[in-house]
């Protein structure tokens, strides 16, 4: 486990950090009721969504992807260690115009301070009138 850790958590100090102890216990009485309940019949799942997927991923979809990909690339991590694991991007499309809201994670340990703290929400591009920074979102136009 520690060199999958490693080699994806690019912030994490596995040997001061992390240990893990496995543990297993009964799952709870109402799940273990729900799934004795259920013997037979259809797939259940806890969970908000099972096995859902849609192809081909449209522009947006790509869009997002592209961006997620490219916050969590190696070589940009790399470039910038400030950038932590925890990327999440979320587009929507009106029309023909695309907002993007990016929540990403920044390493405290890779920033003096406030000025570089904002400073890589500063470098995100963006179309006239988006707004910037900590909490902003940044739109586009795909």
């Amino acid at each position: 486990m520690s060199p999958r850790l490693r080699a994806n958590l690019h912030a994490l100090d596995v040997d001061r950090h992390v240990r893990i102890h496995t543990v297993v216990r009964p799952g709870s009485a109402a799940l273990n009721a729900l799934v004795e309940g259920n013997r037979g019949r259809a797939v259940l799942a806890n969970d908000t969504s099972f096995a859902v997927g849609y192809a081909p991923a449209s522009r947006l979809e790509q869009i997002v992807r592209a961006v997620e990909q490219t916050l969590t690339d190696p070589s940009t991590v790399a470039a910038h260690p400030m950038i932590g694991e925890d990327v999440k991007v979320m587009g929507i499309r009106r029309g023909d115009h695309v907002d993007l809201t990016i929540a990403c994670a920044i390493v405290d340990r890779h920033v003096r301070g406030l000025a570089e703290y904002v400073e890589p929400h500063e470098r995100l591009p963006s179309s006239p009138g988006a707004r910037r920074g900590p909490t902003a979102r940044t739109s586009t136009s795909p």
